[in-house]
């Protein structure tokens, strides 16, 4: 795993490794490096806004200048909001030290050159700006903003805290979800295959759909929803299974009998190992939804109330 924390220390930045952020003031402009696996890409940006309408024509002219010289390492470079971007792809490299100082100088000298000046990420205005830990992103706030943005968290909080959980709505909720990977399980196997995307459809639907309908995911709701997801997931499997039999054997049997051989079947050997190679797909799509869902879960609650300063 790339130590992207050691490459951003080397250049002046501080690095948040719970929102794989660098962040860092250069000449008095807050800049930031945001680390975005998912996507495959990691952003410099700086808040900062030119003083007048010709700066930030000049500003836009050297940043399509500067995206259309790096077609192949750069997505886009934009000036929006009173945030310049870069966006950079990873590439096959995890060493991005050399993008990042391009980028950090090439923003300083757009920046001297464009006449702007160092603002608040939220308002826009040239105050005093320290960096925030904001439910688990790095912003760029002045002490206003920062003070408004906790007022809000907290009235969220409250509101939360009075919301109860609709479990019927919600078990409804996972049924549904888990319905839809049991029903992508019974289709793929009509057409001979296994897919590990039944059971990630199954894990994901469950929790999003209990939590939808059941207004709140509470820790019991989320196993609740998991459990519900993988006896939906099994079903599937087993229905699956009972269509699998009449489909070989419907000159002799009626579909309904299709089912009552079923245990028969998990009395061979042969047929019970060729059944659990097949369903261990789907159950290992599941159990990596569960443990991402479980994950994201206690990260959520960590970080859902947490503002704090960093610097």
């Amino acid at each position: 795993m790339a130590n992207y924390q050691t490459q951003l220390q080397s250049l002046g930045y501080n690095y948040v490794q719970s929102a794989a952020t660098g962040y860092a003031k250069f000449n008095g402009i807050p800049f930031m490096v945001k680390i975005d696996t998912p996507s495959k890409t990691y952003i410099v940006s700086a808040s900062c806004c030119p003083q007048d309408e010709n700066g930030a024509v000049t500003l836009n002219s050297y940043l399509q200048q500067f995206s259309a010289d790096r077609k192949k390492t750069v997505n886009m470079a934009n000036y929006s909001n009173n945030t310049i971007s870069i966006v950079y792809k990873m590439g096959m490299s995890t060493d991005i030290t050399a993008n990042v100082k391009e980028a950090t100088d090439a923003i300083m000298y757009f920046v001297a050159q464009s006449s702007c000046i160092p603002v608040c990420n939220a308002c826009g205005q040239q105050v005093a700006t320290d960096f925030y830990s904001v439910r688990g992103n790095v912003h760029c706030l002045c002490p206003n903003c920062f003070n408004r943005v906790q007022s809000t968290m907290l009235q969220q909080a409250n509101a939360e805290s009075q919301t109860s959980v609709n479990y019927p709505l919600g078990i409804l909720g996972a049924v549904l979800g888990g319905l839809v990977g049991a029903v992508l399980w019974v289709i793929f196997s009509m057409m001979g295959k296994v897919v590990v995307a039944a059971g990630l459809v199954a894990g994901f639907l469950g929790v999003l759909l209990f939590e939808k309908l059941g207004k709140k995911l509470t820790l019991p709701g989320l196993f609740i929803s998991l459990g519900i997801s993988l006896v939906m997931l099994l079903i599937g499997m087993y229905f699956a299974l009972g269509i699998d039999i009449y489909n070989e054997l419907k000159e002799y049997i009626t579909f309904s009998e299709a089912f009552s051989l079923i245990p028969y079947v998990f009395s061979d050997s042969e047929i019970i190992g060729a059944i659990i190679h097949d369903w261990g797909f789907g159950i290992i799509g599941y159990i990596l939804t569960a443990v991402v869902s479980i994950g994201g879960f206690f990260n959520k609650r960590k970080v859902q109330n947490q503002a704090v300063r960093l610097s």
